[in-house]
């Protein structure tokens, strides 16, 4: 099924006239999670046979397959990387080049021979390259937007102004912190010690998969949750905005896509919530010492603007970054029928696409759930059939 879906993306990328689909190698088993048998002989031996026949596919489609070396993947080396390049041979296999992703703990302090091997190794056959930046904290590698850590760039730089001058290289420069989590657990122990201002799950992860952890996050936290994945069907993106998610963006896609979503989903995030620890957000009304001079009073709704905190009778609701957005507008524009469309487009600050209602309606069915006495016969939030949502 993996195949004929790598053939898929190439089948796509040619009729659009992309020339290259890149992919990490991945792991020898259907968690995605590392173990010792990555490292194997058999592992890389099976991954070149699923590969021979992409490969082939790609040359009868005029296509590039990238693949990227990852340290804890199957191709986690250069050495490993080299010898797939000459086992498989052809022109259309070549190698998208991320000198952090070769590193870890293990051989972070030997980071500039690490990267002066994969230089030598597979110079020829880079065909694009990824730049970010990392440091080491607390024995844990930290991926950083470019000049933010501890990269000596000029090795790469030097290699492509001398030998790749017209290569596309994906600077990883937002100025994003990066921090990452293997599996579903390990995710959650992150959300609960660090403040986050973006969570971004896979579905498919080892131990709880992406709604399972998501489920949890929730219950500790309100940071905004892309979730990226290659399922692509409406029953998954409602199980995803129903699990808790805020946005749901679809494998493959473009670089400039996700930035944009996860800048969005920030930029919502800190202008309606703050940075604020959610956990505090949880805490019954201890906090609630009458409300201030900008609050607005819905039914039994009391919102606190300049806090950007709901309570219900008295008691503090935890919303996500978008409900309390969506909650805010349409009590704002009480009487006014707002579309999917509208909504989509004030909230999410995007323009509206093929799906976007889905997402408007899962999202307006999670905040019935907490500010509704029955959310089944919802009183506050009401639908209009065939126009939208209205506040009365």
């Amino acid at each position: 099924a993996t195949v004929h879906r790598y053939m898929a993306h190439i089948r796509f990328a040619s009729w659009l006239g992309c020339g290259m689909v890149g992919t990490e190698t991945g792991t020898p088993n259907e968690s995605y999670s590392y173990t010792p048998e990555c490292h194997t002989e058999a592992a890389l031996l099976t991954f070149m046979e699923n590969l021979r026949p992409v490969v082939a596919y790609a040359e009868k489609m005029g296509v590039v397959i990238g693949i990227e070396p990852v340290c804890r993947h199957i191709v986690g080396t250069p050495k490993r990387a080299r010898r797939v390049l000459d086992e498989i041979a052809s022109p259309n296999l070549q190698i998208i080049f991320d000198p952090v992703n070769l590193l870890d703990a293990g051989n972070y302090r030997e980071k500039d021979s690490v990267i002066e091997e994969a230089i030598e190794l597979l110079g020829p056959d880079v065909a694009a390259i990824h730049l970010k930046d990392c440091v080491m904290r607390d024995g844990e590698l930290i991926f950083t937007g470019c000049g933010q850590g501890e990269m000596d760039y000029k090795p790469i730089l030097r290699f492509v102004k001398e030998h790749k001058p017209f290569i596309h290289v994906l600077l990883e420069g937002e100025g994003f912190e990066i921090m990452e989590a293997e599996d579903g657990m390990a995710a959650l122990s992150l959300s609960e010690s660090t403040n986050f201002d973006l969570i971004i799950l896979d579905i498919m992860m080892p131990g709880k998969n992406g709604y399972q952890t998501c489920l949890e996050i929730r219950k500790k936290s309100n940071a905004p949750i892309l979730f990226l994945s290659a399922r692509t069907k409406d029953s998954d993106k409602t199980l995803g905005f129903s699990s808790g998610g805020d946005d749901y963006l679809a494998k493959p896609f473009s670089y400039n896509e996700l930035i944009s979503r996860s800048k969005a989903l920030i930029r919502r995030y800190q202008v309606y919530k703050g940075k604020d620890d959610s956990r505090n957000l949880q805490k019954d009304t201890a906090a609630h010492d009458g409300m201030s001079p900008k609050s607005i009073c819905f039914h039994h709704l009391e919102i606190n603007e300049e806090k950007e905190q709901v309570f219900s009778g008295g008691k503090l609701l935890t919303l996500t970054g978008t409900e309390y957005a969506m909650l805010l507008l349409l009590i704002k524009n009480q009487k006014q029928v707002f579309s999917a469309q509208r909504l989509y487009e004030a909230v999410w600050d995007e323009p509206y696409y093929y799906g976007a209602s889905n997402t408007v309606m899962v999202h307006i069915r999670n905040l019935r759930r907490k500010i509704e006495k029955d959310p089944k016969n919802p009183v506050l939030i009401k639908t209009i059939w065939g126009r939208g949502y209205r506040c009365d």
